[in-house]
C-alpha cells in the first residue's frame, strides 16, 4: 500500500490555496456590494435588541412585533460585537468571520485527530469554506455555518472514541463533544440531529458505554441551555418559538411536501453539490467493500457504521428542512455539504487504500468550487451600483433616520443602518404569527389604515401578478398589503428589491 505521492500533495496544497484565493475575492467583492435579504435583516434586527437586553421580544410590544424559530447563539455574538463598538453591518460580518474560521478550524482538528497528514488536514479545512453556498451564507450573514461547525467540532470530538479501548478517557467522557453539540443547538435546532445520529450509531454497532457517556452530557447540556435562555429572555423564546418554530405546517402538510419531492430541485441548481453527495454515497459503498473483503479486525465493517449513520441522517435533515415552508436551499444544505466532507475525511483517514483517490477527488471538487466562487466574484462585481444609484440609497437612509414615526421594512437592514430599531423582525415569522393571533393582525392593519408608518419599505412589487402571490404565501399577508396600498403611495425604488412608499395625502 502506497502512501500519496508528492503530486498529491502538491496538488492538495494548490487546491487549498486556490480556495482561500477564492474565498477572499468573493468575500471583499460581496461585502464592497452590501447586497442582503430578509434572512440577514432577521439576525441583525435579534443582535440588535439582544445588545439593548432584549432577548427575544414579545410577540407584539410598544417595540414592535417579534417572533422567529432563530435559536440565540448565532446573534448573540453579534450582540458582542455591537456592545464592543462594531457598526451593525460589521458586527455581523465578524459573527461570520468566526464563523468561518471555527468550521475551517474544526475540519483541520477533525482530520488530524483521525491521524490524518497535515496536508491533508489543510486541504479539507479549504474545502469546507470552498462551496459557494457556504461563501453567500457567509456574507449574507446567517447562522447555518456557525451550527455546522460546530457540529464538525463535536465530532471532532467523539470519532476518534471509535479507535480507543473501551477504558480509555476519551471513549467514557465525550464531555468536549457534547459540549460542541450543545453549543451547535443554540445556534441552530437541527443541529442535534448530528449527535442523536452518533449515538444511535455507538448503539448500534454495541459501544454503549459510548452512547450513554455521550447521551447524558447531551441532556444536561440541553437542559442548562434552555433554562438559560428562558430566565434571559423572561419566557419569550418559548412563546416565539411556539408561534414559529414549524413555519404554519403541520406534520401533515410536511409529509406532503417531501412526499413531493420538491428537494429534487436541488441537482438542477447546483451540480457541484450533487457530485458531492454521489461522491460520498460512492466513497461509502467502496469502503464497505474494502472492509468486508480485506478488513484485519472482525468489526472492521461495524466502524463504518458512523460514515453511513451520518451521511443518511444528515441526508434525511435536509429533506425535511429543504420541504418546511419559507425555507431556501442555499443555507439549509450547509449540514450536509459538511457532513459529506467529515465522512470523506473518515474514510480517506481510516481506509488507507481510498486515501490517495479520495484526497485528488476532494482536491478536483475544491478548484470547482472556487472557479464557482470565482466566477460569482465577477458577476457580483459587474452589479455594483453606479454613483447616481449609490446616492439614492443613502438618501432613502437618511430619510428613515429623520422619519417622525415608525418605518416598517420588510428587511430589517434598512432601519438598522439607518440606527434605528426593526418595528418588525422577521415579515415571514409575523406572517405565520397573524395566521394564529388575529389581534396581531388586526393591529397591523390599523396602524397602516391609521398611516402611523413613516415609510413601509418591501422587497417585491405588491402591485404586480409576483407580488400578490409573495404577500399571500411568504412575507406579511395579503390583506395588510392590500391596505397599504389604499392608504400609501410608492415614493422610491431604488432598487430591484427595494419599494419604498409613504402616506397618501389625505
Amino acid at each position: 500500500m502506497r502512501a500519496p505521492d508528492r503530486a498529491t500533495r502538491a496538488f492538495a496544497a494548490v487546491a487549498a490555496a486556490i480556495a482561500v484565493a477564492a474565498f477572499l475575492a468573493y468575500a471583499i467583492v460581496a461585502v464592497g456590494l452590501g447586497d442582503f435579504d430578509s434572512a440577514a435583516g432577521v439576525f441583525l434586527a435579534l443582535g440588535h435588541d439582544t445588545a439593548g437586553g432584549h432577548l427575544y421580544r414579545p410577540l407584539i410590544s410598544e417595540m414592535g412585533y417579534g417572533g422567529t424559530r432563530y435559536f440565540p447563539l448565532f446573534f448573540a455574538l453579534i450582540a458582542g460585537f455591537l456592545r464592543a463598538g462594531a457598526g451593525i453591518l460589521t458586527a455581523g460580518w465578524l459573527a461570520s468571520a468566526v464563523s468561518a474560521a471555527v468550521l475551517m478550524a474544526g475540519m483541520y482538528r477533525l482530520v488530524r485527530r483521525l491521524d490524518g497528514a497535515k496536508w491533508m488536514a489543510v486541504l479539507f479545512a479549504a474545502a469546507s469554506v470552498a462551496p459557494y453556498f457556504v461563501q453567500q451564507t457567509l456574507v449574507e450573514i446567517r447562522a447555518d455555518v456557525l451550527a455546522a461547525a460546530l457540529n464538525v467540532w463535536g465530532l471532532a470530538f467523539v470519532l476518534p472514541a471509535w479507535r480507543v479501548d473501551s477504558t480509555s478517557d476519551e471513549y467514557t467522557r465525550p464531555w468536549r463533544a457534547a459540549l460542541a453539540f450543545t453549543l451547535a443547538l443554540a445556534v441552530k435546532v437541527t443541529s442535534l440531529a448530528v449527535p442523536l445520529v452518533i449515538i444511535v450509531a455507538a448503539l448500534s454497532a454495541r459501544r454503549r458505554h459510548l452512547a450513554t457517556a455521550l447521551a447524558w452530557r447531551l441532556v444536561v447540556g440541553i437542559g442548562v441551555f434552555f433554562g438559560l435562555v428562558m430566565w434571559l429572555s423572561g419566557g419569550l423564546a418559548l412563546e416565539s418559538w411556539r408561534a414559529v418554530m414549524s413555519a404554519g405546517a403541520g406534520p401533515a402538510e410536511m409529509l406532503r411536501s417531501v412526499l413531493a419531492g420538491d428537494f429534487l430541485v436541488l441537482s438542477g441548481y447546483s451540480r457541484l453539490l450533487l457530485a458531492l453527495l454521489v461522491i460520498t454515497s460512492l466513497a461509502i459503498l467502496a469502503a464497505v467493500w474494502w472492509a468486508t473483503r480485506h478488513a484485519i479486525r472482525p468489526d472492521a465493517s461495524r466502524s463504518l457504521l458512523v460514515p453511513t449513520a451520518l451521511f443518511l441522517g444528515a441526508s434525511v435533515t435536509a429533506v425535511v428542512l429543504l420541504s418546511s415552508p419559507g425555507t431556501v436551499a442555499q443555507n439549509h444544505v450547509i449540514e450536509w455539504i459538511e457532513i459529506a466532507l467529515v465522512v470523506l475525511a473518515l474514510i480517506a483517514c481510516t481506509q488507507k487504500a481510498l486515501t490517495r483517490t479520495l484526497a485528488i477527488t476532494v482536491a478536483v471538487l475544491t478548484v470547482w468550487a472556487s472557479a464557482q466562487d470565482f466566477r460569482h466574484a465577477y458577476v457580483l462585481w459587474q452589479m455594483r451600483p453606479d454613483a447616481a444609484t449609490k446616492a439614492e440609497i443613502q438618501r432613502l437612509i437618511d430619510d428613515v433616520a429623520a422619519a417622525p414615526g415608525p418605518v416598517l421594512s420588510e428587511s430589517s437592514v434598512w432601519p438598522l443602518v439607518a440606527g434605528r430599531s426593526a418595528y418588525s423582525i422577521d415579515a415571514f415569522a409575523l406572517r405565520v404569527v397573524m395566521q394564529r393571533r388575529p389581534d396581531i393582525e388586526r393591529d397591523l392593519i390599523n396602524k397602516i389604515d391609521s398611516q402611523v408608518f413613516s415609510f413601509v419599505i418591501l422587497k417585491v412589487d405588491p402591485a404586480s401578478v409576483e407580488g400578490r402571490g409573495y404577500y399571500t404565501h411568504q412575507n406579511f399577508n395579503w390583506p395588510s398589503i392590500s391596505r397599504l396600498l389604499e392608504r400609501y403611495r410608492l415614493v422610491g425604488h431604488p432598487r430591484e428589491d427595494v419599494f419604498v412608499y409613504a402616506p397618501r395625502p389625505d
